[in-house]
């Protein structure tokens, strides 16, 4: 049995900027914005792997639930590489 998609369906959306880089939106089915693409690419296809690659990824993601801290929720992300501050 297939999945039924509708307008209440959560949904990627794919738009360049002024500049010509493409970027991502996940939008719920009411127009609340749930996730931006960290980042801009080059070219539309790059924009739609990404998408790809978290769609496949993100049944098997880890959710970790760090302290409630800022310095601690930061930390998390220092010790993988991913803090950009």
């Amino acid at each position: 049995m297939g999945t039924r998609m509708d307008a209440s369906s959560p949904a990627f959306v794919v738009a360049p900027n002024e500049y010509g880089e493409w970027s991502w939106l996940l939008v719920s089915g009411g127009g609340r914005v749930l996730a931006r693409s960290g980042s801009e690419f080059e070219s539309r296809g790059d924009c739609e792997e990404a998408i790809e690659l978290i769609r496949r990824a993100a049944p098997v993601a880890r959710f970790d639930k760090p302290d409630a801290s800022r310095a601690a929720f930061l930390g998390t992300f220092e010790e993988r590489g991913l803090c950009r501050e």
